[in-house]
């Protein structure tokens, strides 16, 4: 299923139970780190439970398939569903995820959720086209913030922290950040 982008931000904190694994890939890269933390969270509230999340990237998983199947179906120490994050994937991962989501390790709802991390993928990416069509999995496209989302961004993030920005300001911010997500929110997070 493909994750329109207007829905992306609350689809990121709760894509519900029936997903056991989201591609989320975008030419924005702390974008796309912040929305499969995001994703990631909504499984597993501590990201550093050792016990609850496993990380791992696309070519260890590739020198390793069976990691993936059983990662996904390891029941965790503490209990609660498990989150496998991997980074790093490309096409040459469509084959071995596309397995895992014909035949999931087990069909209880403690079955991992599966946070696949990808860079900019084109329309007829394999992997893309994998997580689009499945009806146990969503694609989740990061697209730069710029405009408006990216006015509203600065915004709200420096209302966070109780700060107002003139028009001026905003303007400035506005036409000097937007690339990446995660370099935008250091770069407020300096001026707060």
């Amino acid at each position: 299923m493909k994750i329109e982008s207007r829905n992306a931000e609350s689809f990121a904190k709760n894509p519900g139970e029936q997903f056991l694994a989201v591609l989320v890939y975008g030419a924005d890269s702390g974008l796309v780190r912040q929305r499969a933390q995001e994703l990631a969270r909504s499984a597993v509230p501590d990201l550093t439970d050792p016990f609850r999340v496993f990380e791992t990237t696309a070519d260890a998983l590739i020198g390793d398939p069976a990691r993936l199947c059983d990662e996904a179906a390891a029941i965790a120490l503490t209990g609660g569903r498990r989150a496998v994050i991997v980074r790093d994937a490309g096409d040459s991962l469509a084959g071995l995820l596309g397995d895992y989501l014909a035949h999931p390790p087990c069909a209880a709802p403690q079955a991992a959720l599966v946070v696949v991390e990808a860079g900019e993928l084109k329309p007829k990416s394999a992997l893309r086209g994998l997580f689009e069509g499945a009806k146990n999995a969503a694609a989740l496209p990061c697209y730069a913030d710029e405009g408006g989302q990216l006015a509203n961004l600065i915004r709200k993030t420096l209302a966070a922290e109780h700060v107002s920005v003139s028009s001026e300001a905003l303007r400035y911010l506005t036409e000097n950040l937007g690339g990446d997500r995660m370099v935008t929110l250091r770069e407020l997070e300096k001026l707060v």
